[in-house]
């Protein structure tokens, strides 16, 4: 058994909705908010060339950086996790993050990273390393708030996406949740 990947029983790694293929036929079938886009707008955010192998180990982004990019995972495993500052909220410098790491979620094709952190311009909550080599889309946020602001249909669609998420987070709090 893999320290590094959580047990089946404790996580849920999220399958893709939709068939196989490339990363953009994969972020397609599993995300609503580009079906949004027209023909123009999807040949802007074609991740051919941003849909690449990354290998066991790789760190896509760590917590606390600058949300700039979103992944699309197409044929890797990812492992998401979190570690505790030592000293007040948000607090960052020497000793900040100093607590153990906890796995919050591992995550394989379809699934959709950092999305919330690149819309909101906040630091990403957690650490997103591959555990499984496959292959991750980069999305830049720049080109996701491009299209935002020159598609309004996509942005509405992009808004739903992120209340997905949310909801998803408050049912999985809700599972966590230890009775009084």
């Amino acid at each position: 058994s893999d320290p590094d990947i959580p047990s089946v029983r404790s996580m849920t790694i999220k399958p893709a909705k939709g068939p196989g293929g490339d990363c953009l036929t994969c972020a397609q079938s599993t995300h609503g908010f580009l079906a949004a886009l027209d023909e123009t707008s999807l040949r802007r955010f074609d991740l051919g060339g941003r849909c690449v192998p990354r290998a066991r180990g790789a760190v896509l982004f760590r917590q606390g950086e600058p949300a700039e990019d979103a992944f699309c995972v197409s044929g890797a495993v990812v492992k998401l996790s979190h570690t505790p500052s030592s000293g007040p909220a948000g607090e960052k410098g020497p000793g900040a993050g100093a607590g153990r790491s906890t796995v919050v979620g591992v995550v394989g094709c379809g699934a959709l990273i950092g999305l919330a952190a690149v819309v909101s311009g906040r630091d990403y909550p957690y650490t997103a390393t591959v555990v499984v080599p496959g292959a991750v889309a980069e999305i830049p946020g720049a080109l996701l708030e491009r299209l935002r602001l020159d598609n309004p249909p996509f942005g509405r669609a992009l808004l739903a996406e992120l209340a997905q998420e949310v909801e998803e987070g408050i049912r999985n709090a809700a599972l966590l949740a230890v009775p009084r």
